[in-house]
């Protein structure tokens, strides 16, 4: 293993900017405008969904909102919804999707997350599912977030977990915990303590992380077979 391929910024930086290119590509794959699934992920139903409604929010942004998998549940919970994604062929799929099942709460704007368009405190509550563990420098996308965020409101930053079944499968390991797949998506595992870490980077009083599994459909063009996941939600309230 070699441990120094991907530790300098300079090669963070370069995988996060491929990173873009590579995500945006991934929704070109014919005959399909689902590229994950279409259930949401259980636990933004099951526990998200509550933890948002803490803060009383009357906008949620959900940042990448990708093909709108995630995106659906919180237009059925709050009254508006901001669908944002760095591809803008994500956008212009989970507006497809999200308009055939009668839902007309959501706006959708393209936003790197490293750089988002919007103003100091715009968003009652953030999700940030799916994304994070793709960053080589994921603590810059987590002060962007934290500094569109209002005081009193959350943000639910999901990571993957060391545990994760996927972890290292088809992967080229680069560094520890730090892997590429397929030669072209970088992969970071986490453990709890590692996002209490980041967490205090941040100067975030008392921070939660909680831990949950699920099956995962086929995913066309990638793992084509059910499969298992696990992750970490780090819970940070501004």
């Amino acid at each position: 293993m070699d441990t120094g391929k991907i530790v300098d910024s300079q090669k963070r930086d370069k995988i996060d900017n491929d990173g873009k290119i590579e995500w945006d590509n991934a929704y070109k794959l014919e005959g399909t405008s689902i590229l994950w699934s279409e259930p949401p992920v259980p636990f933004i139903q099951e526990h998200a969904i509550n933890i948002f409604k803490k803060s009383n929010p009357r906008e949620v942004l959900d940042l990448p909102c990708g093909d709108g998998r995630n995106t659906l549940s919180l237009a059925q919970a709050f009254p508006k919804v901001m669908a944002a994604d760095v591809s803008r062929r994500a956008i212009k799929i989970a507006q497809e999707n999200l308009e055939k099942k009668n839902i007309h709460n959501c706006s959708y704007e393209y936003a790197d997350i490293f750089g988002t368009p919007w103003g100091d405190s715009h968003f009652d509550c953030i999700l940030c599912w799916g994304t994070l563990g793709h960053l080589a420098r994921p603590i810059f996308a987590l002060q962007e977030l934290m500094r569109i965020l209002k005081p009193g409101g959350r943000l639910i930053a999901g990571f993957f977990s060391v545990n994760d079944p996927m972890k290292g499968i088809n992967m080229e390991e680069v560094a520890p915990n730090e892997f590429m797949y397929d030669n072209r998506f970088f992969y970071r595992f986490y453990e709890p303590s590692d996002l209490i870490s980041i967490a205090k980077g941040l100067s975030v009083n008392e921070p939660e992380v909680m831990t949950t599994q699920w099956e995962e459909p086929p995913h066309k063009g990638f793992r084509e077979y059910t499969h298992m996941h696990e992750s970490h939600a780090l819970i940070l309230k501004k």
